[in-house]
């Protein structure tokens, strides 16, 4: 890796480097750690040799983190390639298309952290820097399939014997009907916004100057509502009293949150929604795992969603009920 540190350096206009990259744990990324004479940065490999068809999306991201940055926000500070192929990235010879970060010294949030002002001040600042009109998300990031889709899983995990297939034939009205549910509620909410898409507790540093929101691969068009509601819920605990105040911090901070009831932690459930899916295209074949879902039992996991999925969604809105008092 001594070369490569070495052309990412000069790629970026950082000098000499003084050691090989040295990993940092990662999870739908690489990452490394640059040490140059000056400074230390954050290497992340977006891909490799070969652009994806969804690189737009990550140049689409790259723009809301320069108006966030602009803006002053506490984001993680992206370094400039002396030739961006496009936003901060460029491409190195022989390692891929890559994005700089200065290097930042911290620690992992605790549930002791209390960040329920950073938060909804952060996330209310966000959702007011591009708003979106008549914009739909792309709804199989949402879990919202067509009902044939859901039966052809189930047809093929048939055919595989895998166990269960059964399961999935049962529930596959239930999956139609919650995604009919997503889509109502996002059109009810009616606050679509570009944002970070991933705003939870793991994409949050605390370095010597405060929290500091990272990796913004994940942009996309949200419902304000519910992408914040989410959050709550992720940083709350799962504690109606704390996910309440999350909740009011961020209207305090200028963010509005519309009146969807009982709906209000869907997108929550679009993301089981999302995983299940993502895991039964791999359990039957139509795609290769990524790297996050490497190592997994997918028979037992896809086996526990279909047994799980109906109480938690009951739990979630019983959830929300008692947050919206």
């Amino acid at each position: 890796m001594k070369h490569a540190a070495e052309s990412i350096a000069k790629v970026f206009g950082l000098g000499r480097s003084i050691e090989p990259l040295t990993p940092v744990q990662h999870t739908s990324f690489e990452t490394w750690r640059l040490r140059t004479a000056s400074a230390d940065y954050l290497v992340k490999r977006l891909w490799g040799l070969e652009d994806p068809p969804w690189w737009t999306r990550i140049e689409q991201g790259m723009a809301l983190e320069a108006a966030a940055l602009a803006q002053g926000l506490p984001i993680a500070r992206p370094v400039e390639p002396t030739a961006p192929a496009f936003g901060y990235a460029a491409r190195v010879d022989d390692f891929g298309t890559v994005r700089l970060y200065d290097w930042i010294d911290h620690r992992t949030l605790t549930p002791a952290d209390d960040v329920a002002a950073w938060l909804g001040r952060v996330a209310a600042r966000l959702h007011g820097l591009m708003p979106l009109t008549g914009v739909q998300p792309e709804w199989r990031w949402w879990g919202v399939f067509p009902r044939d889709r859901w039966e052809e899983w189930a047809a093929i995990g048939r055919s595989q014997d895998k166990p269960w297939a059964d399961a999935l034939a049962e529930k596959v009205g239930f999956f139609g009907e919650l995604g009919r549910s997503i889509q109502a509620a996002f059109t009810a909410a009616d606050d679509q916004v570009l944002s970070h898409g991933d705003l939870e507790p793991y994409n949050v540093l605390v370095s010597a100057e405060g929290p500091v929101l990272i990796d913004w691969e994940s942009v996309a068009c949200e419902s304000a509502t519910l992408e914040f509601s989410r959050a709550a819920l992720s940083f709350g605990g799962d504690d109606p009293a704390r996910i309440s105040r999350i909740l009011q911090k961020y209207v305090d901070s200028g963010g509005t949150l519309a009146a969807i009831g009982d709906d209000l932690f869907l997108r929550t459930v679009s993301l089981h929604l999302c995983h299940l899916a993502e895991r039964l295209d791999v359990e039957v074949g139509k795609e290769p795992p990524p790297g996050w879902m490497q190592g997994q039992d997918l028979t037992a996991l896809i086996s526990q969603d279909l047994q799980t999925l109906p109480q938690t969604v009951h739990r979630l809105r019983t959830l929300a009920t008692a947050c919206l008092g």
